[in-house]
This record gives structure tokens, sequence and C-alpha cells, in this order.
């Protein structure tokens, strides 16, 4: 009873702090999507496979009111330009969405300019083998990349998701017991390095969900190791993409896309 009372107290303390950072304002300073010189992908055709955030992003490009196609694949092997999507394999998956991507790409004849594949923060948790993993993605793009070697290939490092916190957070820090989100980012963002050591195209969408408007990237420590969180100002729900975030990420997969030699 005594020790309930000390982290009640403690908690009510530090409550205002706490849910301060949920609160921060977060500044829109330059991400106006129309400001983008995106005339090099006018005559792209782009296919995008991925789940809920993914979704996300690409509203956060059609809410800009850029003039870009977007739409989801209905009369497979119709040659058009923008971006064309769908939805692939099983959320906690994710050999069930390499497999789909690469049947997609198949069903359409490879008849597209530039492909991005993008995995969501549940496929992966503590229990994830990113070696294996690793592996049987390197196989199937392997395979890909001799199949179509006129399409560019575009690898999105793994989304994050917000790291717990408020009192709940604070408690468990007190206890030595883990916060939500720590060790699957820590996972996430292993794998990510990996897909940085062996692929040239990466859009680090994990890089930018973790940095805030300032410049600043949001970053923790476990057992040693730096780690860093999605930015509680992109979110609502603590994954998925808020407004804000959306149009960000969007700003931002445009601007790199623009900027490739895509020739």
């Amino acid at each position: 009873m005594k020790k309930a009372t000390i982290f009640l107290f403690i908690g009510l303390f530090f409550l205002p702090v706490l849910l301060s950072c949920k609160n921060q304002e977060t500044a829109m300073t330059d991400y106006s999507i129309e400001k983008l010189n995106i005339d090099k992908l006018a005559d792209k055709y782009i296919y995008f496979g991925h789940q809920s955030v993914g979704k996300n992003i690409l509203d956060g490009i059609a809410e800009s009111g850029i003039n870009i196609q977007i739409s989801e694949i209905t009369e497979i092997g119709d040659k058009n330009t923008g971006f064309i999507h769908s939805y692939i394999g099983e959320n906690t998956n994710p050999l069930s969405k390499l497999e789909d991507f690469s049947e997609t790409i198949k069903s359409i004849n490879g008849e597209i300019d530039i492909s991005i594949i993008k995995f969501c923060y549940i496929d992966f948790n503590e229990n994830t083998d990113i070696q294996s993993l690793l592996s049987n993605y390197m196989k199937v793009f392997d395979q890909l990349h001799d199949d179509y070697p006129g399409i560019l290939f575009v690898h999105m490092t793994i989304p994050l998701v917000e790291q717990q916190n408020g009192i709940k957070a604070f408690v468990k820090r007190i206890l030595k017991r883990p916060i939500y989100g720590s060790t699957e980012n820590l996972v996430r963002q292993d794998f990510n390095a990996l897909l940085r050591e062996n692929y040239a195209n990466i859009f680090d969408l994990a890089a930018i969900e973790s940095t805030r408007p300032d410049g600043t990237r949001l970053e923790h420590m476990l057992k040693g190791r730096k780690y860093y969180s999605l930015y509680p100002g992109y979110t609502d729900d603590g994954g998925h993409l808020n407004e804000t975030g959306r149009r960000i990420v969007a700003y931002e997969l445009l601007k790199y896309l623009s900027e490739m030699d895509t020739k």
C-alpha cells in the first residue's frame, strides 16, 4: 500500500511534464508538396505494395491536391502514369507480403517504371528472426531484378511506433519493466540497418517518422543501445500517420522519387 502511494504521488507530480511531451506543437515548416518539382515523375508508372501506413502516405499525396493519379490495381496490364497500389499479404506475416508483392509485379508483366514495397510496424516483434527474413527478402528481390531489369526497385524502411509514455511508462521504468514500443522498435531498427547495408535505393521512412520538426531525432536507450521511435506529433493512435505525419512523409517520398536517377 505504501509503495502504491509513493508511485501515485510521483505520477501526479510528473503528470504535467509527461503530458506536455504528447502535446508539443508540430511546426508545418516547408512541407508544401505543391512546391516540389515533380515534372520528372509525370511519365512514370509507380507501383506501391503496402498496408495501412502505406495508405496513409497515399492519402497524404492525395490531400495535397497535386496532380498525380492514384488508383488501386483493378485493370491488370494497362500502361498508365502515376501511382497504382495494392494491399499486399497479411499483417504480422511479412513473408506473405513478399510473395504477394512479387506475384503482383508478375501479374502486370513488369509494366511499371518504379516499384516500392513497404512492410508494416506490426510485422516485427521481439521474436522476429530478422536474418531469416532478410534472406527471404533478398532472394525475392534478386529474382525480381533478374526478371525485370527495367524496373527501379525502392526499398522502404520499417515504420516505427510511438513509445509508450505517461504514468504507465514512468512506473514501468521504476519497476524496470519493458516499455511498449521499446524492444519492438529496436528490432525494426536492426532490420532497417540490414536494408541500408544491402540496398542503395532506400526511402528511409523510419528516419522521417522519428525526426522532430526541429530536425532532431526522438531517441531512447535500451540496454546500452540507442534506438528511435515515432514522433508523437505525427500520429493519433501510436502507429498510423495523422494529417501532419502523412503530409510530411508524402512530401519526402515525392521529393525522393523526383530526385532519383530514373532515366
